[in-house]
């Protein structure tokens, strides 16, 4: 018995030494971790780090009964309800006041009463449905409150367009525009300009003047599109010059050494502004071989492959770089813009991204349209 008490003893110490060696992560690690988890799976999760601080990649959250957020009582039913962890705050349509549902803050729910339907969109934005296009797939969109949604016939794709009209892209260059009934977008790839035109008809630039418009197909545009080439200007005649004694002859100068030769040009970002959210989202940008769909207000809700961080990062066009460079790379979460906190890559594809970007996150992500 008294051999037994001391190994007790014995492993008692070895455990306190054990937590008496482990190491703390600095409160600015733990919060960039923690703020991780919150994005990926709600507001009351934290990260889990070893006993050498670092983090094991496993997001928990303290047991709770009840609301996480909070009760409310539905105006339509009169139902008492709960808001699910990481769904957000009760609120309600300011128009249609009886429909209301859980949004993350800063978002409130808009209600379309045309489609019938609602979601979580920005403060001075509405939820709209182009009812005249019904795929099974098709979503709502937030726009400003003069602009409805439109989705794109040719992609699919929704976008924000003055009420009657219609946006039109061209497919090879991603350009569009919202476009007049009976005309759709045309572009010109040698002038990188486009415009909508009517049926039949293409935009075409002048490469002189730069002017451009919209053309039958086997007419180049000039000075308008019924000519095909600006009228010529006669020179005036320039007067003979009078003979001039000849000049005494100059040595010829010793030759100079050959100019250096220029400095390579640097190339050019691989992706045009605008790169930060809000500006940036939806796009379509393709890196590497790897066309990407970027997103403001979601992040990517799949596990970790590697963490990038790098507070010198050079932003979105490095971290797709990075991402098309690694086979296993199926997108990435990419936390404040780029300057600090690193770019998470992912192994699992999901497209498009269903995780919820939380109140003050500074996080976009970008997936893949194709899986690799």
């Amino acid at each position: 018995m008294v051999g037994l008490t001391l190994n007790r003893c014995a492993l008692a110490l070895v455990v306190a030494a054990t937590l008496a060696n482990a190491v703390d992560p600095s409160p600015e690690i733990r919060k960039k971790w923690d703020d991780k988890c919150k994005a990926k799976s709600g507001q009351l999760y934290y990260m889990l780090f070893d006993t050498n601080g670092q983090p094991t990649g496993i997001c928990n959250a303290p047991g709770y009964k009840g609301c996480y957020w909070g009760p409310y009582i539905d105006p339509k039913t009169g139902a008492e309800g709960c808001c699910e962890k990481g769904n957000g705050i009760f609120s309600t349509d300011p128009v249609a006041t009886r429909e209301g549902g859980c949004c993350l803050d800063p978002l409130k729910y808009k209600y379309d009463t045309s489609a019938q339907k609602g979601g979580c969109c920005p403060e001075k934005t509405h939820l709209t449905w182009d009812l005249t296009y019904q795929p099974t797939t098709q979503l709502g969109l937030c726009c400003p409150p003069e602009l409805v949604t439109s989705t794109d016939r040719a992609t699919g794709k929704n976008h924000c367009c003055p009420p009657g009209l219609t946006h039109s892209s061209h497919l090879a260059s991603g350009q569009g525009e919202c476009c007049e009934p009976g005309k759709s977008f045309s572009f010109d790839d040698a002038a990188q300009k486009g415009d909508c035109c009517e049926a039949g008809k293409q935009f075409k630039v002048d490469p002189v003047t730069g002017k451009g418009g919209c053309c039958g197909a086997d007419v180049p545009y000039k000075c308008d599109c019924s000519c095909v080439a600006p009228r010529p200007i006669e020179p005036e005649p320039v007067p003979e010059p009078s003979p001039e004694p000849s000049p005494e002859p100059v040595p010829e100068p010793s030759p100079e050494p050959s100019p250096e030769p220029n400095p390579e040009p640097i190339p050019e970002p691989p992706i045009d502004p605008p790169t930060t959210c809000p500006g940036v989202g939806g796009r379509h940008i393709t890196v590497g071989g790897v066309e990407y769909e970027v997103q403001c207000t979601h992040g990517i809700n799949e596990r970790f492959e590697e963490v990038l961080d790098d507070p010198t990062t050079n932003g979105i066009g490095e971290c797709m770089a990075k991402c098309s460079a690694n086979p296993k790379c199926q997108g990435a979460n990419l936390y404040d813009n780029g300057k600090e906190g690193g770019c998470v890559m992912m192994v699992d594809w999901e497209y498009p991204a269903t995780g919820l970007i939380g109140p003050g996150q500074d996080l976009l992500s970008f997936v893949p349209v194709k899986k690799r």
